[in-house]
């Protein structure tokens, strides 16, 4: 449920076609699933991409828990995350 959008909650990714729904959460798009990937991976990476997200220096991003992004479900998330990103841009 790792959710990367621009400073105004914008999604960035994974891409938009790939969320789906939360028939608990009045349906909303907060998660998705990445071959070979699970939720006990120590690395998520996003291959193939469709569409190239275009960045500038010194842009925002931000770094959502699906849940939260969302609005559904996030009452009972706790903890403090640590993350640590890399980007690799040709």
């Amino acid at each position: 449920m790792t959710i990367i959008t621009n400073a105004k909650k914008e999604l960035i990714l994974p891409p938009a076609g790939d969320l789906q729904a939360h028939s608990g959460c009045n349906n909303k798009k907060n998660f998705y699933s990445i071959n070979g990937s699970t939720h006990t991976s120590l690395g998520l990476v996003f291959r193939d991409l469709l569409n190239v997200a275009s960045v500038s220096r010194k842009q925002e991003i931000q770094i959502w828990f699906g849940q939260d992004w969302s609005d559904c479900y996030e009452t009972d998330n706790r903890g403090k995350p640590c993350i640590d990103v890399y980007a690799w841009y040709v």
